[in-house]
């Protein structure tokens, strides 16, 4: 193998490695303050987004295409702390749900 061809298959390897990993949406932080004039019906509708998120998560570690294509603002390359994000986001919101007498 030549020089020239050695330095391909290196630069090649690099290039597709980084673009290999995932990319895992990061669900925003929720406060009491976030939804204290939101309706139950938006408490809701941001549950259900949450839940969504969640199922995105969930395709992107199995390999769904089309969960890669839908880049979020900010992302982690760790399914894990994803994972915590969105389950202390539905958490928070449930309690304001409850709060609100919503549930």
């Amino acid at each position: 193998m030549t020089k020239l061809t050695a330095s391909f298959l290196a630069l090649a390897c690099l290039a597709t490695a980084g673009c290999a990993t995932n990319r895992y949406p990061m669900a925003l932080t929720w406060s009491p303050a976030s939804g204290e004039n939101l309706t139950c019906t938006q408490l809701s509708d941001a549950a259900e987004d949450g839940h969504r998120l969640q199922a995105q998560i969930e395709g992107i570690a199995s390999g769904d295409a089309k969960g890669r294509a839908e880049r979020p603002r900010l992302y982690s390359t760790e399914k894990s702390d994803a994972d915590r994000a969105v389950q202390a986001r539905l958490a928070a919101i449930q309690a304001q749900r409850q709060t609100q007498g919503c549930v």
